[in-house]
């Protein structure tokens, strides 16, 4: 039968790849996962950092590109942020403008150097992202204790010529009496300067002192002193500023120098690393002027560029731009790739254009490199390693977008772009004809540099705006040319418009029936072509927004051709249609919100396949801000039903074994697929003032249960715990702490797979000097245990007895981090960090015939560790 054929060629495979390239170093290393800390919790309008490392096989050192994509609850299409590599880590930073009380969805992605994904969540996450629950923020905190802070701002810098601390009383929570309450700055009591009064406080002070401080606002309750509430911000005042800037009163320079050394070694590989920022920030009237320069020392031409910059400047008519820009013109043509070029922006009146032009990516030229060593593999055999690392071409983007009408009313736009990849720019695409006989000899393949591409994508939007933007509706379509590769020579004619767009036979869709290959130089036609187009390129989407009587309601169609790609916005993906419907609807004073919806999406959108994928999904959940005493919860279910319409079918291969009853005079061919994932979270958090300090507590836990219908090793669970709690001391001493803890518990494989990883991690800060000196400690433990199949069967083949069947995992990974923060004559910050890991593996092989061996921990103990120092001056 085809099933024991299938299992048979997988060993043979599997032990083949074994003997090339070794088993000790990658079975000691394990499955390619990411460690990640989920976030649960968040205040509206303030970035989110996100950090996560690669364990296992791979790590950090072979990871190709790494991104955070995230949605508002609700929304169907993902944003994304580049992660950056900072020596074992990777981090991003959602951005303040995306985090709004409705809530926050997202996961992390990574792309390995061998063209693998990894994701956290691992399993569907598309489908199954953390849930960040975002708190009423600072409105939430009114409400608890009755005060809303008019000045300072919190977390932010305050530029006042006279520094206002102003707060108002809600006396329907929380009535206050004048002359019990209690107003201290940095801990010194200023009540005296303060006017107070059953609804009001406003204090002025005319010798605050530039920098960070503190303020606390308690109320006297019989002996003790309860506090109502408190909070930080930065001050300085408008003429320390223009001393600092040199430039007059008409001109406001700002900005900062940073210097960042580092001192690392991760996984045996040592490095030392110098960052030097500028940030300048210009403003004279209405024009503003921006620059960022990141340099290192990791800048190399075998890699794509490390450097950053950009140059911003114009005024609400003309702004131009240079160096690393993120252009979002259009969400199914040009949304938020990084491009390294120039921009322009015009406007005049309901008129607006802007255009860019620059690189998505450098060339880089194919290397080959042999690795010599001794290594031996459990079967006790040495070997050499010869590595062929594949380049990349220069690829070139333009685009321009043109917008008619009102911004805020109703505006309709038209945009093009052209990317297209330099065939001139990679001199080693394949290896040399020694290289290529070596490859041959050790029979391994390689990934060559990808094909050189070509596209051309053009579209109109019409965005519509009513009743003080209670009524939005977003409509857009669009069509794509796209050739897979134009190193072959553009077909018949139509090398007459090959500099708008390659077409070969690679060119997609080629007619007649759409699909690539299918034609010769005869028969392909300009008008051909163009029905083609239209018909399997041609791509829309429509969106509708309503606002009213506490229902925030949307709803869209989408409808992405089955040969539609836009290499501006990769992430969309193309043969997909189908609907959304989705209510946040408040009640009980804005503090319960309930959430439904329901998504409905196919493939094969023009029936050209032998089987369709329908996906469904349900959505319900709700949000409950008490804004007492009780914490806030929060819930979320989906429900998601993918299901094709294949079938079971049964060929005759032999007659007469078939009518002997023989099993191999058939093969039984199965297409059907049907998958049911359930998931839900909960999550509780909890602003408490207990014994005069401040904690914020959350508590998240989330289950995706993944069933299939017609595969046993389709199965898949994944649970998720977290906790956080964060603490200021400050009424006792200037101390805070935060503790963290989350498990991520992975069985899959038809539990032959059975992984679970914790991280606990404490950081304590202590604020010395006015709050200018902060040292801090942070010790972290990471824990992984569990079974990774090292098969996709249990089946045990006679002549595979011996085989590696299972790696039982058990390491544990201890971080421990400390530093400081000095910020000091007004303008300068210093701070340092060190971090020592230890990395140990007690797991073991076990084979097919039932002995284990240990695992060489040689192969994978190692200490690392890291060095940092750096230095900032502010203006």
């Amino acid at each position: 039968m085809r099933y024991a054929r299938v299992v048979r060629q997988f060993f043979v495979s599997t032990l083949i790849l074994m003997l090339l390239v070794g088993v000790s170093p990658i079975i000691a290393q394990g499955p390619t996962i990411i460690v990640h800390d989920p976030v649960s919790s968040a205040i509206p309008n303030a970035p989110i950092t996100i950090e996560a490392r690669v364990e296992g096989m791979q790590d950090i050192n072979n990871v190709f590109e790494a991104n955070v994509r995230f949605r508002t609850q609700g929304n169907g299409e993902y944003d994304f942020v580049m992660m950056d590599v900072e020596a074992d880590r990777l981090i991003a930073e959602i951005p303040a403008d995306a985090v709004s009380s409705e809530g926050l969805e997202y996961y992390i992605e990574v792309a390995m150097d061998d063209q693998s994904r990894i994701t956290y969540p691992p399993n569907g996450p598309e489908s199954n992202p953390i849930m960040i629950t975002v708190r009423a923020g600072d409105e939430e905190a009114a409400i608890e204790s009755g005060v809303v802070i008019i000045s300072p701002e919190p977390n932010v810098v305050n530029e006042e010529m006279e520094l206002m601390i102003a707060v108002t009383f809600n006396p329907t929570v929380y009535e206050v009496d004048p002359k019990d309450v209690i107003l201290r700055l940095d801990g010194k009591d200023i009540s005296g300067k303060a006017t107070i009064t059953s609804d009001i406080l406003i204090a002025m002070i005319d010798d605050a002192e530039p920098g960070g401080h503190r303020i606390d606002l308690l109320v006297k309750d019989g002996n003790r002193e309860k506090l109502l509430r408190n909070w930080v911000f930065d001050y300085i005042s408008p003429l320390d500023m223009m001393e600092s800037g040199g430039l007059g009163e008409d001109y406001k320079l700002t900005g900062s120098v940073g210097l960042d050394g580092r001192a690392q070694q991760y996984s045996g590989i040592r490095q030392n690393v110098m960052r030097e920022t500028v940030n300048l920030r210009l403003k004279k009237d209405d024009f503003r002027a921006q620059a960022y320069v990141r340099t290192t020392s990791e800048e190399s031409g075998l890699m794509q560029p490390q450097h950053r910059f950009r140059v911003t400047a114009g005024w609400p008519m003309f702004q131009i731009g240079l160096g690393d820009l993120s252009p979002k013109y259009s969400q199914m043509i040009l949304y938020g790739n990084r491009v390294r070029g120039a921009e322009m922006k015009f406007r005049a009146g309901n008129f607006a254009i802007k255009s860019i032009y620059g690189e998505l990516r450098r060339g880089i030229d194919g290397m080959g490199y042999t690795v010599t060593g001794s290594n031996t593999d459990p079967f006790g055999i040495d070997y050499n390693t010869y590595n062929y690392d594949p380049g990349t071409y220069k690829r070139w983007l333009a685009a321009v977008r043109m917008g008619i009408g009102n911004p805020n009313g109703t505006q309709w736009g038209f945009t093009v772009m052209k990317v297209r990849d330099d065939t001139t720019s990679v001199a080693n695409e394949r290896p040399s004809e020694l290289e290529q006989r070596l490859l041959d000899s050790l029979d391994v393949d390689v990934n060559y540099i990808s094909t050189p591409k070509d596209n051309l994508v053009i579209g109109s939007d019409l965005r519509m705006q009513f009743d003080r933007k209670r009524v939005q509706v977003t409509a857009e379509a669009a069509l794509s040319l796209y050739n897979a590769n134009i190193s072959e020579r553009a077909l018949g004619d139509l090398e007459n418009v090959q500099d708008i767009i390659w077409v070969n036979q690679y060119f997609e869709p080629l007619p007649s029936e759409g699909l690539s290959g299918n034609s010769s130089d005869s028969d392909i036609k300009i008008g051909e072509v163009a029905s083609s187009v239209i018909k399997n390129a041609l791509s829309w989407q429509g969106k509708v927004r309503l606002r009213y009587f506490g229902h925030d309601v949307r709803t869209g169609y989408k409808f992405l051709n089955r040969s539609y790609v836009s290499l501006g916005n990769p992430s969309l993906a193309n043969d997909d249609a189908g609907f959304y419907l989705y209510d946040r609807f408040r009640v009980w004073d804005n503090r319960l919100y309930l959430n439904a919806g329901y998504r409905n999406f196919h493939n094969n959108v023009q029936g050209n396949s032998e089987t369709t994928l329908n996906r469904s999904e349900i959505i319900f959940g709700f949000n409950v801000y008490t804004g007492t005493t009780m914490p806030d919860v929060n819930f979320s279910f989906r429900q998601q039903l993918n299901e094709n319409d294949g079938s079971l079918t049964e060929v005759i291969t032999d007659t007469t074994a078939y009518n002997l009853g023989d099993p191999d005079g058939s093969e039984i061919f199965d297409d059907r697929s049907s998958s049911n994932t359930g998931s839900y979270g909960v999550g509780l958090s909890h602003r408490l003032m207990y014994m005069n300090t401040m904690n914020n507590l959350s508590l998240n836990y989330m289950v995706a249960n993944r069933k299939d219908e017609y595969q046993d090793f389709g199965d898949s669970q994944t649970n998720l715990i977290g906790f956080n709690a964060s603490t200021d001391y400050s009424h006792y001493a200037p101390l805070s702490s935060r503790l963290s803890f989350s498990q991520t518990s992975q069985a899959s494989m038809n539990d032959l797979t059975e992984l679970t990883y914790t991280i606990l991690m404490v950081r304590v800060s202590y604020y010395m000097f006015n709050r200018t000196f902060v040292p801090y400690i942070n010790p972290k433990i990471t824990k992984g245990s569990g079974d990774y199949s090292l098969v996709f069967d249990d089946t045990v083949p006679t002549d595979l007895a011996g085989t590696p069947r299972l790696q039982k995992i058990d390491f544990n990974r201890f971080d421990l981090v400390g530093g400081f923060e000095w910020r000091f004559m007004q303008n300068h910050t210093v701070m340092g960090r060190a971090s020592v890991s230890s990395y140990s593996e007690n797991g073991e092989i076990e084979y097919f015939d039932g002995h284990t061996d240990p695992i060489d921990s040689d192969l994978i103990d190692r200490g690392d560790y890291s060095f940092m120092f750096s230095y900032m001056y502010k203006f």
